[in-house]
């Protein structure tokens, strides 16, 4: 007997053959409509999008309402944030298909380089580390542009037509991409040892009941995704682990922002090496969200648990 429209391999087909490509498709629309438009116009039509994204997806709505109630704080307007945080998403989305458009107008204001062209030129491996704050995709084709050839670790949505779109643009800004599999962190290793520039983003959902970084104040759980992900690299090829920042300034303006190298401590003991990095790179993490949390881009986190979504 065949299996039921609604069993798990039909919903495998289903997906795969006929929502995936639909969405594709939509995707690949909007990209080619985009695409030619001046970049403020693309900008602004995505944060007109994404405005009105946040009064239908009541859900999502919610969800990040929840989320950013944290770093808002007591004295906040939580309404007014959360307007200000769907302006940001939709304005990130469509900002994607003229990303390498934004960086050669001059867009992005450059803050910091020193703090990784002195590893850079002394030959030191250089971790880039950031979470999903203002454009973050900016960053790795600013890095490039500045002599950093840098390869990002990144999880390949599962949309094979979204993966391709997503692929195209970061060729264009000559970014290579690792996927965080095992075979990319083998990679990713062998890349900082050949002195190869990486970065990686550290608030990514992890399938562990820890809650990954940015804690906001809460303690370090023992299991959460920076841990493996940036910490034991980092120690492992005694790179310089810079930590940088992609705010927002004013519609389509950015800063780019790099901060002085986290200084591990070299106790021979990895696996506290290991969370005293991990601790650092939280805390900027923490600061950045809790003084911008409208461009914190996190959906699927619930930080009043300890589990994810």
């Amino acid at each position: 007997m065949l299996p039921g429209w609604h069993s798990r391999r039909f919903r495998r087909w289903r997906r795969r053959t006929i929502r995936h490509p639909l969405e594709g498709a939509l995707a690949w629309a909007v990209y080619l409509v985009l695409r030619p438009l001046p970049v403020d116009w693309v900008s602004a039509l995505g944060g007109a999008v994404g405005r009105l994204a946040g009064t239908l997806l009541r859900t999502a709505g919610r969800r990040a309402a929840a989320n950013l109630a944290d770093p808002i704080g007591a004295g906040g307007d939580p309404r007014r944030t959360v307007r200000a945080y769907w302006d940001h998403v939709g304005r990130t989305i469509a900002e994607f298909a003229v990303i390498d458009r934004l960086l050669a107008a001059g867009r992005v204001e450059l803050a910091g380089l020193a703090n990784g062209t002195a590893h850079r030129d002394a030959g030191r491996p250089i971790l880039f580390l950031s979470g999903h704050v203002g454009n973050w995709e900016l960053a790795s084709a600013a890095a490039v542009r500045q002599g950093f050839p840098a390869q990002v670790i990144y999880r390949p949505p599962a949309n094979r037509f979204l993966d391709r779109l997503m692929r195209r643009q970061r060729s264009k800004c000559r970014v290579g991409v690792l996927p965080k599999t095992a075979v990319g962190a083998r990679t990713a290793l062998r890349a900082l040892a050949g002195g190869r520039p990486l970065g990686l983003l550290i608030d990514e959902k992890t399938t562990h009941g820890g809650v990954p970084v940015p804690t906001l104040g809460r303690a370090l759980p023992a299991d959460g995704a920076a841990v493996g992900q940036v910490a034991r690299m980092a120690v492992a090829a005694g790179a310089a682990i810079v930590p940088f920042r992609v705010e927002r300034l004013l519609g389509a303006h950015f800063r780019l922002t790099l901060y002085p190298a986290i200084d591990p401590p070299r106790t021979g003991d990895r696996a506290a090496d290991t969370a005293a990095i991990v601790a650092a790179a939280d805390a900027h993490l923490t600061a950045w969200v809790r003084e911008r949390p409208e461009q914190w881009l996190w959906l699927s986190q619930r930080l009043s648990g300890r589990r994810l979504l």
